[in-house]
C-alpha cells in the first residue's frame, strides 16, 4: 500500500495538538474519502499510525497482543448532499 502519484486524487489536512517523545496527537481533516486515506498519506510523509503493520512499521513482541492502528474519532462531521 502506498501513495500513487497516479491515482485518484486525495487530499488530507493536518494540525498538531500535542507531542511526546513517541507519539503526537493530531487534528486532521479530509477533504476526499479514498479508503485507508488518513493512513496512507500519514506513511507517506514519514508519520503512520502507532501500531499499524499495514502502513507503518512490522508488528514486533514489544506491542501489545491485542494492538490495531491508534486512529481514533473526537468528533465525526458528514456532509449530506443530495
Amino acid at each position: 500500500m502506498f501513495v500513487d502519484p497516479d491515482g485518484k486524487p486525495s487530499r488530507t489536512d493536518w494540525r498538531t495538538l500535542a507531542t511526546t517523545a513517541h507519539a503526537s496527537r493530531l487534528a486532521i481533516t479530509l477533504h476526499t474519502g479514498r479508503k485507508h486515506q488518513i493512513r496512507a498519506h500519514l506513511a507517506a510523509q514519514g508519520h503512520p499510525l502507532l501500531y499499524d503493520d499495514v502502513y507503518g512499521h512490522p508488528r514486533s513482541d514489544a506491542w501489545p497482543p491485542d494492538a490495531r492502528p491508534l486512529l481514533h474519532a473526537a468528533r465525526l462531521e458528514l456532509d449530506h448532499r443530495d
